[in-house]
């Protein structure tokens, strides 16, 4: 019995301490917590405000020339001349290599020939005919002379057409001889060499209009609809130094990706005088969209993290912050238009609101 009692004892005073630690800890937790709220920590602030501000979209993608033109060879043959080098300005239609063609020269000469041939012919005909007409007409012969010598004519005719078509085939195939660029442009690229065998369908060379350049960048769904032909675009390249180029945006695709879900943008501008920029090379391009008066706007540094379009940030009253949802608009590097959540004269925290609770006091000097 004294042994029960004994153990009884213990067991309630086991109980006691546990519940006196607990209470000490709680109640230090609370001094804790209500220490962090009225500590000031000490923050920058900036105003809330109305003002102008210019949607900037930023994309990157390469440059290409505003033509480019593969030049692919259509007759076989040895390469027996280069007649351009890379980086030759040519017109449509230059030269850059020529092929064997003693043979293609062979059958065009054949092909006049037989054209010769059958125009004289055609012409025989046609006058033969024409005197049977006549002398049907004084039924001086019957009409079967007449229709044989209609059908003769006819017969001619066509004979004369047909040696015509084989003569333009001729002529083409002689033409093909000599390598020419459809487009006017600069030799980007050359891949033949003196005694090269080429076949139909090989590609000879690539001719670059550089004088303009385009780019397709891809664009989100969020920043194509404040995407508009014609507005304005700065265009930079980490491989060509202190020049920027400005240029316009063509045209936006109206159907996205279904890979990357952008939609794609083409934006045309001039070269430099010089041709810095060359075809292929990476550049970084910001679209400036259509501007917005009387905005209200915030520092970019006053939001915290994302929900989709759903920002946070805090709202000084009373020398305490306090966590405020807010919705955005149009934004640059710097500023940020608010669509819901803050009015002009709100003071904002714009640093030193990452650690902060909702009610936290704050200490701040001048107004931004």
């Amino acid at each position: 019995m004294k042994t029960g009692k004994v153990l009884a004892v213990v067991g309630l005073t086991l109980v006691i301490l546990v519940a006196v630690i607990l209470l000490r800890l709680n109640s230090q937790t609370r001094q804790n917590g209500s220490s962090e709220l009225t500590r000031p920590v000490a923050v920058s602030v900036a105003s809330v405000s109305y003002g102008t501000i210019t949607r900037r979209v930023s994309a990157t993608g390469d440059v290409e020339g505003i033509h480019e033109a593969e030049v692919i060879s259509e007759t076989s043959g040895k390469v027996v001349a280069i007649t351009s080098e890379v980086d030759t300005y040519l017109r449509a239609g230059g030269s850059i290599a020529r092929v064997e063609s003693e043979l293609q020269e062979i059958m065009l000469e054949q092909a006049k020939a037989q054209r010769a041939a059958a125009q004289e012919s055609s012409d025989k005909a046609t006058l033969d005919f024409r005197r049977v007409k006549s002398l049907y007409e004084q039924n001086a012969v019957s009409e079967s002379q007449k229709e044989n010598a209609e059908l003769a004519a006819k017969a001619a005719l066509a004979q004369l057409r047909s040696a015509q078509a084989a003569e333009r085939l001729a002529q083409k195939h002689f033409d093909d001889t000599v390598l020419r660029t459809p487009i006017a442009g600069r030799l980007a690229e050359k891949f033949v060499t003196v005694g090269k065998m080429l076949s139909p369908g090989m590609k000879v060379a690539t001719v670059v209009d550089d004088s303009r350049l385009k780019l397709n960048v891809g664009v989100s769904e969020e920043d194509v609809a404040s995407i508009r032909p014609g507005d304005g675009v700065e265009i930079s390249c980490d491989a060509v130094k202190g020049i920027r180029y400005t240029g316009k945006v063509r045209n936006v695709t109206l159907k996205a990706d279904p890979l990357t879900r952008t939609f794609q943008a083409e934006i045309e501008f001039p070269n430099d005088k010089t041709r810095s920029l060359k075809s292929g090379m990476f550049v970084r391009a910001v679209i400036h969209t259509s501007s917005r008066d009387k905005a209200i706007i915030v520092p970019s540094s006053a939001l915290l993290e994302s929900v989709g379009q759903v920002y946070k940030t805090f709202v000084v009253k009373s020398s305490r912050a306090f966590m405020r949802p807010v919705t955005i608009g149009a934004r640059t590097d710097s500023l940020v238009e608010v669509t819901s959540g803050l009015v002009p004269g709100d003071t904002v925290i714009t640093f030193g609101q990452q650690n902060l609770k909702d009610g936290a006091a704050v200490m701040y000097g001048a107004i931004d």
